[in-house]
Formats: C-alpha cells, sequence, structure tokens
C-alpha cells in the first residue's frame, strides 16, 4: 500500500522598505560681492511715505547640503553685520552685536554729504532679512540672533532647515526731510555677509550707493546780504551839481545793492530767469526805465516822478535791465558762488553774486517838486534744472 503524500507547506516571508527621501536643496550657490547704486531726485516740497529701496528681497548664497533629518545647508544661518556702532560714515547701527529679542526691522544710520558744500546730515535707512524655503518668521531685523535659521516639515514629515535669506534695504522719503538744504547728497551703505553669528569670515561684501538730487524751489531765495533781508530799503543817493546856467543845480546819482540768488539746489541748476519791475505803466517812458513818485503817489507827469535805471552785474558782464522783460542768466562756475546764512536754513548755502546798480541820469533840480520820492521794485526770479 503506497504510503500516503505528505504536503508540504512553506511560510513566504515578504519585506518592503519604503525609502522616503529627505527636503532636496538645491545646489550651491555661492555668495559674491554686491554693489547697486540708487538714484533718486526729489522734491522737498513734496516728500511723502514713499520707500526707495536699495535691496529688495536679494539672495546672495544659496542652496547647499542636502543631508536628510535636519541637514543645515551654509547659508540657513548667514547674517549681515555694520561696520560700526557708532561712526555712521558706511551706516551705523546695533548689527554689530546680536540681540535676542527678534525685531521688525533694523534701523541704521548713514552719513549723507552734499557734494558742492560738504555739509553732512545722518539719516536713518531700514534693514530686515527673510527666509527662504520657510514660512515662519519670515521677516526679521537683521540684528536678532533669536531666530538664525527655521525648521518646517518636509518631505515625509521631516524637518528641513531653511536653504538661505534675502536682505532688504530701504530709506523713507519721511526720513529726508532732515536734510536742511537743496543739492547733490550722496551716502555709501556698506555691510559684511557673514556665514553665521560666530563666524569671522566674511562670506560676501554687500556696498549702496545712494545718490540724491533734492529740490528746494520753496527755499529759492533773492538775498541781500548787506540788509541780511529779501525786502531791503534802498536809497538812490542824489547828488546836486551847481552849473550857473542852471538855476538850482543838476541831479544825479549812482548807488550799489549788493544781491544774490539762491536757487533752492545749491546752484546745481541750469539756468536762471530774472525779472525787475516796479509794476507801472507809463506812456512813453523808455523801457530801461523805472521810477519813484513825489510822496510816494503815482503820479505819470515829470515834475512829479524821477526815473532811473537799473544794471546787474553778472558772470563778469554789466548790462542794463528793461523794466519787466525777463533776462536769462546761466549757472555760475562754483568757484564764483559765495556762501550766505539764509533764515530757516541752519547751514550756509552757496548763493550767485548779482549785485545791482542804481543809476540816475541828471536832470534838472528845478523841474521837480520838492519833498522825499519813493517807489518800490519787484524782483522775480525763477529757475530751472
Amino acid at each position: 500500500m503506497p504510503s500516503p503524500t505528505k504536503a508540504l507547506g512553506t511560510t513566504l516571508s515578504v519585506f518592503a522598505t519604503a525609502l522616503v527621501s529627505a527636503y532636496p536643496y538645491p545646489p550651491l550657490v555661492p555668495a559674491t560681492d554686491q554693489y547697486t547704486t540708487l538714484t533718486l531726485t526729489l522734491d522737498r516740497s513734496t516728500l511723502g511715505n514713499t520707500r526707495y529701496y536699495i535691496w529688495q528681497k536679494k539672495q546672495n548664497g544659496y542652496g547647499g547640503n542636502n543631508i536628510p533629518y535636519g541637514g543645515q545647508a551654509p547659508y540657513s544661518n548667514t547674517f549681515w553685520y555694520c561696520y560700526s556702532q557708532s561712526d555712521s560714515g558706511f551706516g551705523a547701527g546695533n548689527c554689530t552685536s546680536r540681540q535676542t529679542t527678534t525685531i521688525p526691522h533694523t534701523p541704521l544710520r548713514l552719513r549723507f554729504t552734499e557734494q558742492r558744500t560738504q555739509i553732512t546730515q545722518d539719516i536713518t535707512l531700514y534693514a530686515h532679512y527673510n527666509f527662504v524655503g520657510c514660512a515662519a518668521l519670515t521677516e526679521s531685523g537683521i540684528n536678532s540672533s533669536s531666530f538664525s535659521y527655521c525648521l518646517t516639515p518636509g518631505i515625509g514629515g521631516e524637518p528641513f532647515y531653511n536653504h538661505g535669506k534675502t536682505l532688504t534695504v530701504w530709506v523713507d522719503e519721511q526720513e529726508l526731510k532732515p536734510l536742511p538744504i537743496g543739492g547733490n547728497w550722496k551716502a555709501t551703505l556698506k555691510l559684511k555677509q557673514f556665514k553665521n553669528p560666530q563666524s569671522t569670515t566674511t562670506w560676501s561684501n554687500w556696498q549702496g550707493t545712494i545718490d540724491i538730487t533734492l529740490r528746494d524751489g520753496a527755499s529759492a531765495t533773492v538775498w541781500f546780504p548787506q540788509q541780511q533781508t529779501s525786502t531791503p530799503r534802498h536809497d538812490l543817493a542824489l547828488k546836486t551839481r551847481l552849473v550857473q546856467t542852471m538855476p538850482g543845480g543838476i541831479m544825479y546819482g549812482r548807488s550799489n545793492l549788493d544781491m544774490c540768488l539762491y536757487d533752492g539746489m545749491d546752484n546745481k541748476s541750469t539756468r536762471y530767469s530774472l525779472t525787475l519791475t516796479d509794476d507801472v505803466n507809463i506812456s512813453g517812458r523808455s523801457s530801461d526805465r523805472f521810477s519813484v513818485f513825489h510822496h510816494g503817489v503815482n503820479d505819470n507827469s515829470l515834475r512829479k516822478r524821477i526815473d532811473y535805471q537799473i544794471q546787474l552785474s553778472y558772470n563778469g558782464q554789466d548790462a542794463y535791465l528793461d523794466n519787466n522783460v525777463v533776462r536769462e542768466l546761466p549757472s555760475l562756475d562754483p568757484s564764483q558762488l559765495r556762501p550766505v546764512y539764509l533764515p530757516g536754513i541752519p547751514t550756509p548755502v552757496m548763493c550767485a553774486p548779482a549785485p545791482l546798480t542804481f543809476i540816475t541820469p541828471e536832470f534838472n533840480k528845478n523841474e521837480k517838486e520838492t519833498g522825499p520820492y519813493q517807489g518800490s521794485v519787484r524782483v522775480v526770479f525763477t529757475a530751472t534744472l
């Protein structure tokens, strides 16, 4: 009898390995030195709240080090340092020492210099960094070390580090109001980028040049330095010369009035326009004559008015001015300018000398009414960039 067939049983063990990749950091892009220039033309009277960016979310150094579960990319812990805490020459701020409290942005004091007068003024800029590659704590002042890097869930739920930071630096229009005069203001901001707070190796240098042409038309002034005013009183300085053939004699006059022109832009204008007028229309009066009147009452009669001329000295040339006619003038070479103090401006400004000479042609004294004569001349001055 055949032996019974024995059933053989086998147990098959099945193994499966799930390979979960860590966050794939981008390839390493090394940091390089950064240079930029911000050029602005602004009007002092319309300064608002506009921000002007020197750098806006500018990234320098990126990616690298694809290590699973917490591999830290080289630029995840990068920092920016100021050159000084107190010297504003290239920017001063607390970014030279780390703080433990996160702040929205870091203030930086930067020294601006007006190029012609060499007047200086500190202006506050602001800076912050943003993380790249994670959403948490996306913005912080550059002097904050509370969160030098961030962690966020990656593939499969494991954490990964951010793979870089961006830098933003800006100046606000409101911060430019302390600039005392119009002109060409320049400054250079310098920052150093380090690998981490403990590093002594500079990864890159950042340099931003700010070049501002500031218009200040509201401060444009016709100034009379000798009298320290824009509304002087001036005497025609009439004299009498006796003539035997003319009873009463002949009267004539010549007097000087120091005047200079401030364009509100530290003589950055390309040309000036100057108009002098006594605001009186007199039929038959020569176009180059101005008048004063007996007791200051406008009267066109020759007996009750004295006519005179005004000569302008400018840029080494003398010229008679016509009444109520625009005279175009070029801007002067800086060597011809003179510094003056003006009301409301704490520092001297450069003014274009434009002295006036009042010339009264000869007339018969007996042909005029006796008594005081008075009149006015209005000076209209405009400047064009």
